[in-house]
């Protein structure tokens, strides 16, 4: 990596130029590093929480490309949450191929007033997760996202839950604690926190459906 030294100034100075030309380097990074040029004053300020006082990480802002809206899938949870996640025309960002976004819920679609067809700005947050920043250009023949009536791999009852205020949530649910997803991604999360090798949400969905669940 490439290393230099100087005053705040020329941090920002590094900072800028080294954001500047990262899309023509030879390999993908998201910042920079920034140090005290002095390993006895980095051991003297010591750590917080794990992390070296004597440095830090700047991110640049995020990478960020152009496409069109082309339809809307339903996922569900292992908590039932329904959630919207928008498949667009591929678009290269940050060094990968980006075709889809969580659209989180559907306050977020009207709060983005975004519609299938609609030419959209996608960044990646982090540099790793895709997100829909804005609707750019709204489509000719745009079609509004429609609420789910029933649970898309079930067909139960879906509906909101009260939040801890007891507000209601803005996340729409599948109300069936039955739902072969609920229970494939409940036994997910469970065996992953047990470090299982070798069993995935392939493996435990084809289980479940065995069990005609």
């Amino acid at each position: 990596a490439p290393y230099t030294s100087g005053n705040k100034n020329d941090v920002w100075k590094f900072y800028q130029d080294t954001a500047n030309k990262r899309s023509k380097l030879n390999f993908w990074i998201d910042g920079i590093v920034v140090k005290i040029d002095s390993i006895n004053e980095q051991l003297k300020l010591g750590e917080s929480g794990g992390c070296p006082k004597g440095q830090i990480a700047i991110k640049f802002e995020a990478e960020g490309a152009e496409s069109v809206l082309r339809g809307v899938t339903l996922q569900v949870g292992h908590t039932g949450a329904i959630v919207p996640v928008a498949n667009f025309d591929p678009v290269r960002i940050g060094g990968t191929t980006v075709t889809n976004a969580t659209l989180c819920n559907w306050d977020n679609i009207e709060t983005l007033g975004v519609a299938i067809g609609d030419k959209i700005s996608v960044i990646k947050a982090g540099d790793i997760i895709p997100r829909i920043m804005e609707v750019t250009e709204k489509g000719k023949n745009r079609q509004d996202i429609p609420l789910p009536t029933k649970c898309p791999v079930c067909s139960g009852k879906v509906g909101h839950r009260s939040n801890v205020s007891g507000e209601e949530s803005a996340v729409i649910y599948c109300l069936n604690t039955d739902c072969p997803s609920v229970i494939t991604g409940k036994i997910d999360k469970y065996l992953s926190s047990l470090d299982i090798q070798g069993v995935g949400t392939t493996l435990i969905e084809s289980l479940v459906n065995d069990l005609g669940v």
